[in-house]
């Protein structure tokens, strides 16, 4: 870490306007390859990741205002041979939030999508249409990567899975599952070696009463008008959660938290004993 006297203290830095850029523009990371992560939390989950690492950290600025919490220095010392960078709160304020472990941002290098694939009959499998809500898509990444799910697939018109909202609502899901940005879902519907389960309103089919067997993959909709008649047409599977309750529908990330872990339910009441996880 740079001494006191070397703080960006202008607002016009030009590492202050590249991290502004990238934060608020989906094109200037896809051009420049870079992401940003909000807190030592973050930060942490990036450099603990076999796939990431502390190769694909490119910078960490810190504001002057959070230097000696023992977080920010833990987070500083595990993150040894990164170019670190003080910055003043004046500048920092337009960056992120200027007290706490999140006042810590790191510049990352984003990963070449999707990670190599598995085999075929493990697949375990999210994707995601049009889920345009950051908090939506972040939070069904960190259930995917919570349930052990092999692949999360995002057609062109879901939030970015590397924008800021939607790393800090994921907590590290990302550093540990696969993902694929920009997916043709309806071509990989027809071709893809699984089963395609998707969530309607209006299916016939049941959640409850689905095989559920791997490989699979579970294909969720946008918020308000749920799976295009296009995906619809070439799910294998349309089922619906059953909802004993007086409410239409479920909101999309709890729905697909309920059906990630009825697969999961599903594998371990059908492991051997012995072999189950905790």
């Amino acid at each position: 870490m740079k001494s006191r006297s070397d703080v960006i203290r202008s607002r016009d830095n030009v590492l202050v306007k590249r991290f502004a850029r990238l934060a608020e523009s989906a094109r200037e990371r896809a051009t420049e390859g870079l992401g940003i992560l909000e807190g030592c939390h973050l930060i942490r989950a990036c450099l603990a990741a076999p796939r990431f690492g502390v190769v694909s950290l490119e910078r960490i600025v810190v504001c002057e205002t959070v230097i000696d919490l023992p977080e920010v220095r833990a987070t500083l010392d595990a993150a040894t041979g990164v170019p670190q960078s003080l910055m003043a709160e004046g500048p920092f304020a337009r960056l992120g939030p200027v007290s706490g472990p999140n006042a810590v941002l790191g510049l990352m290098r984003l990963p070449v999508q999707p990670w190599p694939e598995p085999e075929p009959v493990r697949a375990f499998e999210l994707w995601l249409e049009d889920v345009q809500d950051p908090g939506n898509v972040g939070t069904l990444i960190r259930t995917a990567a919570a349930a052990g799910v092999t692949a999360v697939r995002l057609s062109p018109g879901c939030a970015d899975p590397w924008s800021p909202k939607v790393l800090r609502a994921g907590m590290g899901g990302q550093f540990v599952v696969s993902i694929e940005a920009d997916a043709d879902l309806e071509r990989r519907s027809r071709i893809a070696p699984l089963t395609t389960h998707g969530l309607a309103l209006t299916a016939s089919g049941d959640l409850y009463d689905e095989q559920l067997a791997r490989p699979l993959a579970l294909v969720l909709g946008n918020e308000g008008a749920g799976l295009s008649a296009g995906l619809l047409a070439n799910v294998h599977r349309p089922m619906r959660i059953r909802m004993p309750g007086a409410v239409e529908s479920l909101n999309v990330a709890a729905a697909g938290a309920v059906a990630l872990f009825e697969v999961v339910r599903r594998e371990r009441r059908l492991a051997p004993l012995g072999t189950q996880g905790a």
